[in-house]
């Protein structure tokens, strides 16, 4: 009797550690996730201001047509392109009126 509740008591503790070891591997794969997340964040804010930065000084002449403009911000390359708002393109589907 002994020996089959140790037994139990073995395969409880092996199934605990088990799952112990699932939890922090998917632990650690979501904090990588959310890591990655918050750099492509930060990266794409960073374009956004580099561009602002870019259309107000008048030494620096950006494309406005679309032209991507990649930008090499912390160690990674991000495209920024801009359009002006003339340059938008119109719905073709008829209006009625």
């Amino acid at each position: 009797m002994v020996l089959v509740a140790v037994l139990w008591t073995m395969v409880l503790l092996a199934m605990l550690a088990a799952a112990l070891l699932t939890m922090s591997r998917s632990g650690a794969r979501n904090v990588g996730f959310q890591l990655d997340q918050v750099q492509m964040g930060e990266n794409v804010r960073a374009g956004i201001n580099l561009a602002i930065v870019a259309l107000t000084d008048p030494n620096q002449h950006w494309p406005v047509d679309g032209t991507p403009q990649t930008i090499p911000f912390d160690k990674t390359p991000t495209a920024v392109a801009l359009t002006s708002e003339g340059g938008k393109s119109t719905s073709t589907t008829p209006r009625l009126t």
